[in-house]
């Protein structure tokens, strides 16, 4: 199998390039994890990465080693860092909305497969329930949780966030 399509997938997650992102998908692709109310398509895939940038400027996601199955599934890691500088808004997906928390996240999954036929990706997943949106959410609603504790602290009778 050729290995140049993974290359761009990864280079165009790192950099935000949805354009490059939406060549290397097939029509028919399909995203899966944990967390998302439901499976994801090629526009909406497109759209979290390009949400995901926006709140996260710095973010950066590498994909580690690899194999390859004969059906052109290749199983690899990905490790994803960033900093929650903006809001970020998943409600479409079923996601909560969160304000930004100026955290810190480094997330890494050791479970990841993309699968590739006719030379574009048609499927992505994240089988590791504590990677990928499920382990962001997770880091950020732990922000979350320090904010809201500071804030009763502070005023001990001021409603929640």
């Amino acid at each position: 199998m050729d290995t140049g399509i993974l290359e761009r997938w990864a280079r165009a997650h790192k950099e935000g390039d949805t354009e490059t992102l939406a060549e290397c998908m097939d029509e028919g692709f399909v995203f899966e994890q944990e967390g998302l109310s439901h499976e994801l398509g090629k526009e909406e895939y497109i759209e979290l990465v390009d949400a995901m940038h926006r709140a996260f400027p710095d973010l950066a996601v590498e994909f580690g080693p690899e194999s390859v199955d004969e059906d052109g599934t290749v199983e690899h890691e990905q490790a994803l860092t960033a900093t929650h500088e903006h809001d970020l808004d998943l409600t479409e997906l079923g996601l909560p909305f969160l304000m930004s928390t100026g955290n810190e996240i480094e997330l890494s999954a050791d479970a990841a497969r993309t699968r590739v036929d006719g030379g574009r990706i048609t499927e992505h997943a994240i089988d590791d329930p504590s990677a990928g949106i499920a382990g962001l959410l997770d880091e950020l609603e732990t922000g979350l949780e320090a904010i809201r504790r500071e804030a009763e602290d502070h005023e001990p009778n001021a409603p929640g966030l």
